[in-house]
């Protein structure tokens, strides 16, 4: 059994019931949300909540449900406000702030099932509930159980405590609408209902309110589309459904089959995206703050209904700029949505100096397998010095301390292939140096023993390098012209659709025409690709056979 705090929720009539139902569905005491997701790494997110209260309008509603006088009836002490549905989920610093900064009191477990109770048996009352004042009393008191106060946690006691809640119910009368309680029932057996403490002595007609809070929801895998929910809610006028959970990952709007999709995020030619589930509980303002290192390239918002949205007439605001994503969402349909934010890492921090030293690595090992073991041995002090600068210059950029954990994951590969091609070129410098000297050697230098196996050794770490160098070229050279090609086709579509406002352009229009670009750059990729493994395997079989013939002899 799970323990039960000091406090025990207690029933305060049907008239606080359809109070805090009308709180917590219709919300007009809530004049803005704002939401900002700070990206801590891979796991944890930093969530900020930002709520815009209306006093005058919670007095209000007061009076009327609570049948009050001029003065509202609970004025003399604070109440609790219920404002978000969260998951039931370890959440780590978790703080309450006003306006000034000052701490404000966030309710605890008993007080939150305490509200969540009266809003099922108000939800109940709605329903055409019909007992007397006990059997309410007792409704309540399976409200309470059924959200899990004092109860045990197992899966069996929460499905016993919902049915038995369930039961009281259709005790009092509700027929056909049980199925729209079952699933408010369902839904808060997953989550639950925060409330916030509200002091109405406050003379301010609105004021402040900012809940923030850690929580490790920041899962991986592939954005697959999941906006149904997963139980028919037609009907049920309850504001909160659900949220999706905030992933990140790959897919959703990929143009490639799905093999070419799987080696592209293996080698890190593809962009993670960070999906935001929005239930039908819509925010008025989202915004996203991205790790450091990385930048934010591109937003979209998916409806369920609606589909793909880009700001033409229906009601989507997008601005972004580097690390910060804003999305305003003005009069959206109630249903599911997801919020689609592209990251890319920053090339200057890693992906061009990584193309820099792979350049100096191939440049250096070709010209070592091209002159011959024998100038290589004249000059070992000069060739052994200069295939060790680019693993020197390469470690300042493959270790860093500092360095945010999701810019490690976008440039792992990259990253491994780097150091693969760094340590070969250290090992290839090695070997050089044990090169002897042409005159140490028979006038056949280098085919007698054991200066031979020497030089075929030599020739086998230096070719590992080159093509480790090659690939290296290749990886971060796409990668730098993917995200230039993928900010200019964004940056074409953020155009078109400032004229597309302005001169009612089709929606559609402008989707179909980024559809082909994407498409006209997936081929133009393709065509690169092809002509550099091409122009690799004409060097391989022209001029490879000099570099053998050099080494290793006919």
């Amino acid at each position: 059994m799970t323990s039960t705090p000091n406090i025990t929720p207690y029933y305060l009539g049907r008239e606080y019931a359809s109070f805090y139902l009308r709180l917590w569905i219709k919300k007009e005491h809530i004049l803005r949300r704002v939401d900002t997701y700070h990206l801590l790494d891979t796991e944890g997110v930093r969530q900020s909540i930002t709520f815009d209260i209306d006093n005058h309008a919670l007095q209000n509603i007061e009076k009327e449900e609570l049948k009050c006088a001029e003065d509202p009836c609970v004025k003399a002490h604070p109440f609790s406000v219920p404002v978000i549905l969260l998951d039931k989920k370890p959440l780590f610093d978790v703080d309450l702030r006003g306006a000034q900064g000052q701490a404000i009191h966030l309710c605890r477990r008993y007080e939150n099932i305490a509200v969540s109770a009266h809003i099922l048996v108000g939800q109940c009352l709605a329903l055409g509930y019909t007992g007397k004042v006990d059997s309410e009393r007792s409704l309540f008191n399976a409200a309470r159980r059924a959200l899990g106060y004092g109860r045990g946690s197992s899966e069996v006691d929460k499905q016993k405590s919902s049915q038995a809640f369930i039961n009281e119910a259709k005790k009092g009368g509700i027929g056909k609408s049980i199925v729209k309680l079952e699933s408010l029932v369902e839904l808060l057996s997953d989550h639950y209902i925060q409330c916030i403490e509200h002091a109405p002595a406050s003379d301010r007609t609105v004021y402040i309110v900012k809940l923030q809070f850690t929580s490790m929801s920041l899962k991986q895998g592939d954005l697959a589309r999941s906006t149904k929910p997963k139980q028919p809610l037609s009907g049920l006028a309850l504001s909160g459904i659900e949220n999706d959970e905030m992933i990140i990952g790959y897919g959703h709007r990929s143009i490639l089959p799905p093999g070419l999709a799987r080696l592209s995020r293996w080698i890190g030619t593809s962009a993670p995206r960070i999906k935001i589930g929005i239930g039908e509980e819509i925010p008025n303002h989202i915004r996203v703050v991205s790790a450091h290192g990385t930048t934010i390239d591109d937003v979209v918002v998916v409806g369920e209904q609606q589909g793909y949205l880009i700001g033409i007439n229906d009601g989507v605001l997008i601005e972004r700029h580097r690390e910060r994503a804003s999305v305003i969402l003005r009069e959206m349909l109630k249903q599911k949505y997801e919020v689609l934010v592209t990251l890319n890492a920053r090339r200057g921090n890693f992906l061009i100096p990584g193309l820099v030293v792979s350049f100096l690595q191939l440049v250096i090992m070709l010209i070592a397998m091209f002159v011959g073991p024998e100038i290589v041995s004249r000059n070992a002090i000069a060739f052994t010095g200069t295939s060790l600068i680019a693993p020197f210059v390469s470690a300042l950029f493959l270790t860093k301390e500092n360095e945010h954990e999701l810019v490690s994951k976008i440039v792992n590969t990259p990253r491994m292939l780097l150091l693969l091609s760094s340590i070969m070129a250290v090992f290839s410098g090695a070997f050089l140096s044990l090169l002897p000297k042409p005159e140490a050697c028979a006038s056949s230098f280098p085919r007698h023993t054991p200066h031979d196996f020497i030089a075929v050794l030599c020739f086998v770490m230096l070719s590992a390098t080159v093509i480790l160098a090659i690939l290296c070229v290749v990886l971060f050279l796409s990668t730098i012209w993917r995200i230039g090609k993928m900010r200019r086709i964004v940056y074409m579509r953020d155009t078109a659709i400032k004229e597309g406002v302005k001169w009612n352009t089709p929606k559609k229009k402008i989707i179909d025409t980024e559809r082909s670009s994407n498409r006209w750059v997936v081929w133009q990729f393709a065509a690169v690709l092809i002509m550099i493994v091409a122009a690799i395997v004409t060097l391989g079989y022209i001029v490879a056979p000099y570099a053998v013939n050099l080494w290793i002899g006919e």
